[in-house]
Order: structure tokens, then C-alpha cells, then sequence
């Protein structure tokens, strides 16, 4: 433009007054025409201001609200981030304090006399061969040492490992208990701390101040494993709990229900008083018969082997049939794949006492399996087995019928 000013040329403003906008714009006035000027940047700063009131000192503990349970402080504040300190949660002292981090409400534990005292992360390293000077320094010095046990013989304090920040997510140790002695004239003394750390774990250290007054000493640190309350079954417990492994705990319940033994139902109870020995097919169908199927019978024995499980057969024509087996062989091997179940089964009939031998032996080849079922012992209606001398056989006025006499000498 033929009538620009250049950059150079801009004349510079010599007061504020008459600048009225940024760019610098000087209006025209009675003397002046409207004109661009530099604007110096000192023009930007103002005035000194009156000093204005000292404000109050900060506070590191601040409760912005009270609830009687921690639903109703939820209910009443779902989202806390607005939340300027804590929110006391409890009908009665010492309350509970919770603060909102990570879009939760978290407890922070309880506070007494509202006093906090915290302690420096580094006393977590200090250990039995710590010397007197690390551990004075670690505490900021003998005698901050000594003003803290006399603080915490003398008060109830909240006591925390770390530094404590709500700005910003920080680490922070939270001491489940402690102890303290210290002596009338400030000379010795100890302190006990249970802390509570991440890994689940309670670790106990032990500090003292000797007679002397000068000197310190560390106690070895002990930890303790901490478990959760859903992994542990307490006297009192009402919840179902199944074990899942070998040395889990089991409860009567669960034992009362195992009831000592599985059930093998058979289709018709004829089955298991007819004596067989049967081959290759006909073997399995005997075996599908009684058991269900060819697996069934190999689960049943492998479950003996590894659990000496009991069986009882139980059959669908009888509702008050229960049959245990005992003198149970079971057999399996796996690299030709037998499985071998021998058991001895006893019941009573209209009859008589039956007692019977049963053996199954599945192969991979249907021509290698067989089934039997045969009598241990039959009788004739014998009743009675009598002993008896020589002399008191010999003088027995006639012989009972269905009676075995056995003649000692």
C-alpha cells in the first residue's frame, strides 16, 4: 500500500493513557490524528496493589462431609472427584475416613484426635546391622526421634508410612499398630511398628533407644503372610464350599453328602442274581447291561484305584435295593489297555443267603473280554454247623435234619 507505515517507522507510544487497544491504536485527538504506535511492554505491567490479607495456614486434614454407613455416603455421592478432603463415615468416634481415588470411594482408616503423623518411607529399609547414625538420620535426627516417641507415648495418632498426597496417586504404607515406650527423662526408649504392605503381608520392626540416651539400635524385621476373608473358612461359616484339591480344607456338609460310596444303577436286579460266563460280545453286552457301558465300568475302576471309592448297585425294579460290593479287585493297565473289576456281592432271598463272585475284564479286542457271575457258596437248606466231642455225638438220642455235625476229639 502506497500510505503504510513501515515496521520501522511506527512511532512509539509514550504513556499508556492514550493507547486504547492491542495492536497499539492512538486515537485522534484535538492536537493528534489517529495513529499505530509501539507499545513497550513495561506499559503491561500494573501498579503495586495495597497488601491484602494474610490468609489462614493450610490444613493437611480436611473432613468435607459425614455419613452414617459408607451405602449412605455412596448413595449420597456417587462421584467424589469434586470432593475437596475426606468423608467421615461412622455414628460415633473415632469415625472412619474415606477419600475418592481412582473413581472409588477408599477407606484411609481411622483418626484419632484427628492427629496424623507420618513417617519416612526409608525406615523400611533400615535393618538389624543399621548403625546408630542411619537410624537417627532416617528419623531427621536424634532428636526428632525422641520428640516422636514422646508424641506417640503421650497421644492416640494416626500413623502412616510415606507421603501422603491427594493430588497425585503416591505409595503409601498404612500401619496396622504400633507401640511405644519412652522414659520420664527422655534418655531411652522403643518403638514397635505392624505395617501392612502390598504383598499381603504384616511386617513387624522394632527400634530402640538405649540407656544412654544416644545410641540406637534396629530389631530384625519379621513377616507375617496375611490371607484374604474369601480364603478362609471360619467357624461360623454358612457359604457351600467344595475342595478342588488334595489338602483343601472340607466341611461337614460337603462330607455328610459324599454319603461314603457311588451308586451303580442296574436296569433289572435278575441280573445280578443270574449266574454267567460270558465271552467276547456277549460278554459286553453283559457288561452294558449291568454297568451302562463299556466306559462307565473302566471310570468305576480307575475311580477305585485312585480314590478307594465304594460302589452299591442299586436297581430300578426295587425301590429299596442297595447292594454294596466288597472284597473289590481292581486292575488297569495301560500299555495292553485290561481293565479288570472282581467283587464279591451278598443279599438275601425268600431262598435263602446268596452270595456270589462277580468278574469283568475289558479288552481292546471284543474276543478277550469276559463277564461272570457265580455262587461263592450254595446250600441245600443247610441251617446249623454243629461242634461237638466224639462221646456227645455218640449220645445224641437221634441227629437233627439239615444240621452238620463236626466231631473234635
Amino acid at each position: 500500500m502506497a500510505n503504510s507505515i513501515g515496521v520501522n517507522e511506527v512511532p512509539n507510544a509514550d504513556k499508556a493513557d492514550d493507547v486504547t487497544s492491542l495492536p497499539a491504536f492512538k486515537p485522534s485527538g484535538s492536537n493528534s490524528k489517529a495513529s499505530v504506535v509501539n507499545y513497550p511492554l513495561e506499559f503491561l505491567k500494573g501498579e503495586q496493589g495495597e497488601p491484602g490479607i494474610q490468609g489462614e495456614p493450610g490444613k493437611s486434614f480436611k473432613v468435607a462431609g459425614e455419613y452414617a454407613t459408607l451405602e449412605a455416603l455412596k448413595s449420597a455421592v456417587p462421584d467424589g472427584s469434586a470432593v475437596d478432603g475426606f468423608m467421615a463415615v461412622g455414628t460415633e468416634a473415632p469415625y472412619d475416613y474415606y477419600a475418592w481415588v481412582n473413581g472409588e470411594w477408599v477407606s484411609q482408616g481411622k483418626i484419632a484426635g484427628g492427629n496424623v503423623i507420618v513417617l519416612p518411607r526409608e525406615i523400611l529399609d533400615l535393618t538389624g546391622s543399621s548403625s546408630s547414625e542411619e537410624i537417627f538420620a532416617t528419623f531427621g535426627g536424634i532428636d526428632k526421634y525422641k520428640d516422636l516417641l514422646e508424641k506417640l507415648s503421650a497421644n492416640n495418632y494416626l500413623v502412616q508410612i510415606g507421603e501422603p498426597s491427594l493430588g497425585s496417586l503416591r505409595h503409601i504404607y498404612t500401619l496396622v499398630e504400633y507401640s511405644v515406650k519412652f522414659a520420664s527423662n527422655k534418655q531411652s526408649g522403643a518403638l514397635s511398628l505392624n505395617i501392612y504392605n502390598e504383598d499381603r503381608q504384616l511386617r513387624r520392626l522394632h527400634f530402640y533407644l538405649e540407656d544412654n540416651g544416644t545410641t540406637a539400635r534396629c530389631g530384625e524385621a519379621s513377616t507375617f503372610q496375611l490371607v484374604k476373608d474369601s480364603d478362609v473358612l471360619t467357624k461360623t461359616n454358612t457359604s457351600p464350599f467344595t475342595p478342588t484339591g488334595d489338602y483343601q480344607p472340607a466341611t461337614k456338609k460337603y462330607a455328610d453328602n459324599i454319603n461314603y460310596g457311588k451308586v451303580i444303577n442296574v436296569s433289572v436286579g435278575t441280573y445280578l442274581v443270574t449266574n454267567k460266563n460270558e465271552k467276547d460280545r456277549e460278554a459286553i453286552d453283559l457288561i452294558n447291561t449291568i454297568f451302562g457301558s463299556v466306559d462307565n465300568l473302566k471310570e468305576i475302576i480307575q475311580d477305585i484305584i485312585a480314590n478307594h471309592t465304594k460302589y452299591y448297585f442299586h436297581s430300578y425294579n426295587s425301590k429299596d435295593n442297595c447292594i454294596e460290593l466288597s472284597s473289590i479287585y481292581s486292575f488297569h493297565n495301560p500299555e495292553t489297555e485290561e481293565y479288570n473289576l472282581q467283587c464279591n456281592i451278598s443279599y438275601y432271598t425268600n431262598n435263602g443267603p446268596v452270595s456270589k463272585r462277580m468278574g469283568f475284564k475289558l479288552m481292546p479286542n471284543d474276543e478277550d473280554c469276559a463277564a461272570s457271575i457265580e455262587d461263592i457258596l450254595t446250600s441245600d437248606n443247610l441251617a446249623f454247623i454243629t461242634q461237638m466231642t466224639s462221646s456227645e455225638y455218640e449220645s445224641l438220642p437221634d441227629k437233627k435234619a439239615n444240621t452238620i455235625y463236626v466231631i473234635i476229639n
